[in-house]
């Protein structure tokens, strides 16, 4: 079943702004719930970014790694299949800029609603686990709205395509409550992995010229996996109510 799209291409530089949204809530929330404290908690967990090296690993590693299996499933599957060329990252000048760019349009307008703001409160009344999935539920009705535009992501031609892309979400919603648990809560971090989404396929596809670029449906079943598998991994930290914040009286 394919979905009807409205072809308002003027309505990107809205969206653009609106995905901004999110943060500035947060912040305004929090100043509501606790003043000036309020606010200059959340900032400093925006910039909180001491931790483990391991977890730094896992903040810039995990969706690269993800890519990257869908990646070499995929090709020989299609008959086609090539070696690793790292040497033609050494081509990507425009690399940089397409992070720092996204970074600023994408993840900073929105962690430190989601996960700044949102994430500690679920996590006063529900354990981890049910925290992620309500989040990333609330994130994916957000984005919804870009498949109402003509040239936006594939996955919303469908409903089928609607629907992996709110589990890849959810899915995605888990991985980052695993980090920020584990790094003292850190928006940062949340930030920074939210960025490494997008450029890990496009990086995928670079160091693996050879190999056709796996579909959508493809990344989205590797992320599920990839989830399912470290759910069980922290299932005690993600099944338990979170110590850190007790629940309201």
């Amino acid at each position: 079943m394919r979905l009807k799209r409205i072809p308002l291409v003027p309505v990107w530089p809205g969206l653009i702004v609106a995905n901004g949204f999110c943060s500035v809530a947060g912040f305004v929330a929090a100043c509501f719930d606790s003043g000036l404290a309020g606010v200059t908690e959340l900032g400093h967990r925006c910039v909180q970014y001491r931790t483990s090296k391991g977890w730094w690993a896992y903040t810039l590693l995990v969706c690269f790694a993800i890519a990257n299996v869908a990646t070499l499933t995929y090709g020989p599957v299609r008959g086609a299949e090539g070696p690793l060329k790292l040497s033609a990252l050494a081509d990507q000048w425009w690399l940089p800029f397409t992070l720092l760019s996204g970074f600023i349009l994408g993840p900073l307008g929105e962690e430190a609603g989601w996960r700044g703001y949102l994430l500690p409160h679920l996590l006063r009344q529900h354990s981890p686990l049910v925290s992620s999935i309500i989040l990333g539920l609330i994130a994916a009705i957000w984005h919804f709205r870009e498949g109402l535009i003509a040239g936006g992501p594939s996955y919303f031609h469908s409903v089928m395509g609607l629907l992996l892309f709110a589990a890849s979400v959810i899915s995605m919603s888990t991985l980052t409550t695993i980090l920020v648990l584990h790094t003292r809560m850190s928006i940062l971090h949340a930030m920074v992995f939210h960025r490494t989404v997008i450029p890990a396929v496009e990086i995928s596809r670079i160091i693996f010229p050879a190999s056709p670029r796996p579909p959508d449906w493809v990344l989205a079943i590797a992320l599920i996996a990839f989830t399912l598998v470290a759910t069980v991994i922290f299932r005690k930290r993600l099944w338990r109510p979170c110590q850190i914040f007790p629940k309201s009286a």
